[in-house]
């Protein structure tokens, strides 16, 4: 599910956005984990993980600049 009217927060170059903040942007878009993790190559479960704050997860280096292109509505 896509949605173009939610409101945009940007992420700051160079960086992996908190677990809330991950969660909370993917939510204004309208966003499914399902559609995130889809759109840049991981797995759900995955996805999920990042967004548990708990978790100590966090995204690769390479996975980030893909979080980034994804909020930036740079990936399709």
């Amino acid at each position: 599910m896509h949605s173009t009217m939610a409101k945009k927060k940007p992420i700051r170059p160079n960086t992996v956005p908190t677990a809330k903040a991950l969660r909370e942007m993917r939510e204004e878009r309208g966003w499914t984990i399902d559609y995130c993790a889809e759109k840049i190559g991981v797995a759900r479960r995955t996805w999920h993980l990042w967004e548990l704050p708990k978790q100590n997860r966090w995204p690769s280096p390479s996975h980030a600049i893909l979080i980034q292109l994804l909020f930036a509505d740079k990936l399709k």
